[in-house]
């Protein structure tokens, strides 16, 4: 199975910061 690509890198130049956000929110309780 494909073991080199990954869902959502974690941290690549700054561009995932919005899906980093979605993430907090979403385990804080989705207030949004």
């Amino acid at each position: 199975m494909e073991e080199r690509r990954r869902p959502a890198p974690r941290r690549r130049r700054g561009g995932g910061a919005r899906r980093l956000v979605h993430v907090l929110v979403q385990r804080r309780g989705a207030t949004r």
